[in-house]
């Protein structure tokens, strides 16, 4: 759902990957961050975060450097005092505190990467229930990843695999050399190379993936990463620059864990980076192995703006994110649909929560997340804009990519019969053609804690396509014609319940006043409301600083802090993301709870499609929410 407030582009934001726990023990749990970097007087990295979602009674036991002999000191108050909470059981630690309690590294190892190893334990600790994510900016560079992966209890005689996370490759970037050096049975053979959850295998060379390989001696060799851009297609510069998970699967007749090894190094402007390789036993079979995913960038029209960018017919187009509505709609300058396409006289038209409308016709076109992997790839019908102001061609998002995958289609058009074409959101079509039947949104941390300062280059998060063959009993339940569930707003003198949607295309919260009454203790519109007003901000902003707490269908349940407060409206900070703007829609968006784009930024949201068994193949019946 389209919001009107609009602010300038501002910024930079650090961003994330995810990390993996690993088993340790019952109880017990190490995580594992193999080429973990952090700030230290000077060095290139400009700053590093480990995020944690754990139970609140677990506690860090103890942080060591791998294969060192650095165990780091304790804080004085405790591990546990390195962790700065931002909801009930949810934390981060600023990577930057290690180098005064890891002592013995330099500064450029902490540049480097070094191997850091992290344990908690608690009464209900276990893998099921921590959850990390971790994230670093190099300066100069951007984006870098800090590696994941689960380790593979034994291994299969006969073949493995090797994973090299976030590996940095050359190609017309800021990479200037890669390797990996193998040590392997001599008779051994690389069968395959792919980019891990990308849908991209790497096409074999014509002699095989054994001609990568330069030997130094009988059974050592490396690889030049600088070759793999030009067998694995699909990825830009950027995104090898910001460092890609790579799988190499290997077989022969004495190929096992216990020997083959393999480690790996890129180098660039601030020096030699480290790239770990896990040398896993055969991979198994993977559910979603089919998974891809896009970025998705802050806008250049107004603040919390999500755009992704969908190829059409071929061509490029930046799109608004949106769960809040259902199909696809695209300026027609923004695109060239050949005349055959457009279907036959339907029209539609729009009118959207900000007043803003459009009218256009409906026309069949290829719409692609990544016009190189066939699987991302539809034919179904889009609107194209013909007139109206809901998208001036001046601004970067030129259409709306409606991720609701319900009935509150923008594509309905009429003929002059009135007949009806329905165009449905392109996850449904997914689901038809390829069985896709999930995705998922994923948002980095924000620089500054609740808001951030943005380029539209970089990336706020990723949008992942993929099989899912999990529990429903795990998920809540999110159906009807404008996809919705029933949300629980507690207060100390009574519960007030709702309708509640999850909205990216609208840049606030818009709760009605009965949740405000409900969750701010003595609510006043006069007093709670419009302090920011007089710095530009609309009217009906909550004052930042009350809780609003919030649970659904009994199985989840978290708060939020609305923002900003007053000092940082009358301080002109610049921002183009943040958390927790809420505004006092009244009675509601139609007569509904609308969590924007403030609330999800918090959160990784997957929404999980009719079975293929069923009417509602295509259209989403749950979501799931972490953390």
């Amino acid at each position: 759902m389209k919001e009107i407030n609009a602010k300038l582009l501002l910024g930079a934001l650090l961003t994330a990957s995810s990390l993996a726990s690993l088993p340790n023990i019952s109880d017990a749990i190490q995580l594992n961050i193999p080429e973990a970097l952090a700030p230290d007087n000077g060095n290139a990295i400009g700053a590093a975060y480990l995020m944690l979602s754990m139970p609140q009674d677990a506690t860090i036991t103890s942080i060591s450097i791998v294969n060192s002999g650095i165990s780091c000191s304790s804080p004085p108050s405790g591990f546990n005092s390195l962790l700065n909470q931002t909801a009930p059981g949810q934390y981060y630690i600023d990577l930057s505190q290690l180098p005064n309690y890891c002592q013995g590294l330099t500064p450029k190892a902490w540049q480097s990467g070094v191997d850091l190893a992290i344990n908690i334990s608690g009464t209900d600790v276990s893998t099921s229930n921590v959850n990390t994510d971790a994230y670093a900016l190099i300066n100069g560079v951007g984006l870098k990843r800090l590696p994941s992966y689960l380790t593979n209890g034994g291994s299969q005689p006969g073949s493995v695999q090797l994973v090299v996370p976030a590996a940095m490759v050359p190609d017309n970037n800021a990479i200037f050399s890669g390797y990996v050096m193998l040590s392997m049975p001599q008779d051994a053979t690389i069968t395959s190379i792919s980019i891990v959850n990308s849908g991209i295998s790497c096409s074999s060379p014509p002699s095989g993936f054994n001609s990568l390989l330069n030997q130094t001696a009988p059974g050592q060799y490396y690889i030049d990463l600088s070759q793999l851009p030009n067998y694995c297609q699909g990825l830009t510069p950027k995104a090898w620059q910001s460092g890609v998970d790579l799988a190499i699967n290997i077989s022969g007749t004495d190929v096992s864990t216990s020997n083959v090894g393999a480690d790996g190094y890129s180098s660039f402007v601030f020096g030699l980076k480290r790239l770990p390789v896990k040398v896993n036993g055969a991979a198994a079979s993977n559910p979603t192995q089919n998974l891809y995913s896009t970025n998705i960038y802050q806008g250049s029209d107004y603040t919390n703006e999500p755009i992704v960018t969908i190829y059409i017919d071929g061509q490029p187009v930046n799109l608004l994110m949106d769960t809040g509505a259902s199909g696809l709609i695209v300026n027609q300058s923004s695109v060239n649909i050949p005349s055959s396409d457009y279907m036959s006289g339907y029209s539609f038209s729009n009118t959207f929560g900000d007043g803003s409308s459009d009218t256009g016709l409906m026309a069949s076109a290829t719409v692609c997340l990544n016009p190189n992997i066939v699987n991302t790839c539809v034919v179904m019908p889009i609107g194209v804009i013909i007139s109206g102001n809901a998208f001036p061609t001046t601004r970067e998002a030129q259409g709306d990519f409606g991720l609701d995958s319900g009935l509150n289609t923008m594509d309905v058009g009429v003929n002059s019969s009135g007949s009806y074409l329905i165009g449905y959101s392109y996850p449904y079509y997914l689901d038809q053609q390829y069985g896709i039947n999930s995705y998922t949104l994923s948002f980095y941390p924000l620089s500054n804690g609740y808001y951030a300062y943005v380029s539209n280059t970089t990336p706020i998060g990723q949008l992942s396509f993929g099989v899912y063959n999990g529990n429903s009993n795990t998920l809540i339940p999110y159906t009807g014609g404008f996809p919705s569930t029933v949300g629980v707003f507690p207060s100390s003198s009574t519960n007030f319940s709702n309708t509640i949607f999850f909205d990216t295309g609208s840049n606030y919260n818009n709760l009605s006043t009965n949740v405000l009454q409900a969750e701010i203790p003595n609510f006043s519109q006069s007093s709670d409301e419009n302090a920011c007003y007089k710095y530009g901000w609309p009217y009906g902003i909550v004052n930042g600083g009350f809780v609003i707490s919030y649970s659904i269908q009994n199985t989840y349940g978290t708060s939020f802090t609305t923002e900003p407060p007053l000092s940082f409206c009358s301080a002109s900070t610049n921002f183009n993301l943040m958390q927790g703007r809420t505004i006092d829609a009244g009675l509601g968006v139609f007569g509904d709870e609308d969590f924007g784009l403030p609330e999800m930024l918090r959160h990784t949201f997957t929404w999980v499609l009719g079975s293929n068994s069923s009417a509602n193949q295509g259209l989403v019946q749950y979501i799931g929410i972490n953390p």
